[in-house]
């Protein structure tokens, strides 16, 4: 596989997912290929699957928020205000963010 080559990437993924279907990092790793080839649906559905199998997974987050950008939909809020509050994370602890 070349560099910078998400659709050789998207195809390995692919073919390991095959081996290892409940591996987070594949998931994502196959979602962020295809956000690269601009495949949103197959994308969407990786995160989803990630998300569900590891619902504090936060790669599966940031993929999520890497498939909004490209949507478009940067201000979009994906949870990471109800993850906060049931893992006991303040907002104060968050870098440029207001405090409740």
């Amino acid at each position: 596989m070349q560099s910078c080559d998400p659709q050789a990437a998207a195809d390995s993924c692919e073919r390991s997912l095959k081996r290892f279907p409940g591996s987070a990092n594949l998931l994502c790793l196959s979602a962020k290929a295809n956000i690269a080839l601009k495949n949103v649906d197959i994308a969407k559905s990786r995160i989803e699957d990630a998300m569900r199998l590891f619902p504090d997974f936060a790669e599966a987050h940031e993929t999520l928020g890497d498939l909004m950008l490209i949507q478009g939909r940067p201000d979009v809020c994906f949870g990471w205000k109800s993850l906060m509050k049931r893992n006991s994370i303040p907002s104060s602890q968050l870098v440029g963010e207001e405090r409740d």
